[in-house]
């Protein structure tokens, strides 16, 4: 009898991938994430100083735009809409942060 792993039916048949599966596409996931916003964040984080003026909400506001980038990643279809996409997120995060 088929021994029932995560990733496998009841049936023996795959209903879903196997957690192989998942642990490669989290790291293809993150390593995307890192070549995306790795080299704009100085550039990000200096946007976000200039709006606020205070390293504290510039790194806040940092974080939570690194944040929606991390979750909307897999809606971003070409990388190199990024690039205008995330300092875009920073100056809407920055809005959100004082409309409050």
């Amino acid at each position: 009898m088929p021994r029932c792993t995560p990733g496998t039916a009841a049936a023996g048949k795959d209903s879903t991938p196997g957690p192989v599966y998942w642990v490669v596409r989290v790291a293809d996931r993150r390593a995307r994430f890192e070549a995306l916003c790795g080299r704009l964040r100085p550039d990000l984080y200096r946007f976000a100083f200039w709006l606020a003026r205070d390293r504290a909400i510039a790194e806040d506001v940092l974080q939570e735009t690194l944040l929606r980038a991390w979750r909307s990643l897999d809606a971003l279809d070409d990388d190199a809409a990024g690039k205008p996409w995330l300092p875009a997120t920073v100056r809407r995060e920055f809005a959100r942060l004082f409309e409050r």
